[in-house]
């Protein structure tokens, strides 16, 4: 269906927009721009500019978790925050991640503060830790959603790691690897 078709051609576009150098994607069918290609709002029959989100001034994105089945996914979703400042913005890009989505992270989890210095950023997160544990023992749910804290910030600050603390403490072995490092192109497929 077109919802479908749609989550798939934004996937493409989006993941492409992370090389510089790409500004367009020419879909074809068999090696050419057929006739009938098109489904939806898309014209298959010309180049699609890529989607570089978040490059509109006074807009910004969320690197948002998704459940579809039993498969966990990434979407970009676009916002608009006002902030005094950088670390301001940090702030509230993750409190509206949390807020608005609840579903996958703890209710209680909170945004203590987000530290920005150079290509790295430190987000420290209050959140009972046994709730927490019990949260991530889904490996890949864990990964999830420390891809969208990761993403979200490194994409709006043009950072290349994030470290994640929990009531102010660096990982414990029992969760996962809470320094992430950021690997451009990175590719996110919400199908």
């Amino acid at each position: 269906g077109s919802t479908q078709v749609r989550g798939m051609v934004d996937s493409l576009l989006y993941s492409s927009s992370h090389f510089p150098s790409v500004n367009w994607l020419h879909f074809l069918k068999e090696g050419s721009a057929g006739e009938g290609f098109e489904e939806g709002h898309f014209d298959f029959s010309r180049p699609i500019p890529v989607r570089r989100p978040g490059l509109s001034p006074g807009r910004q994105v969320l690197y948002a978790p998704v459940l579809s089945g039993n498969r966990y996914y990434l979407t970009v979703q676009e916002v608009s925050l006002t902030a005094t400042g950088r670390r301001d913005l940090a702030e509230k890009l993750l409190s509206k991640l949390l807020e608005d989505n609840r579903f996958f992270f703890p209710r209680d989890m909170k945004v203590r503060s987000v530290l920005l210095e150079g290509e790295g950023a430190q987000a420290d997160f209050a959140v009972d830790p046994d709730i927490l544990k019990q949260l991530l023992r889904d490996p890949d749910r864990s990964e999830l959603l420390l891809d969208a804290v990761t993403l979200t910030l490194a994409e709006n600050f043009s950072l290349d790691q994030v470290e994640i603390l929990i009531n102010g403490y660096k990982s414990e072995q029992t969760l996962p690897q809470l320094l992430r490092r950021v690997n451009r192109p990175f590719f996110i497929n919400p199908e």
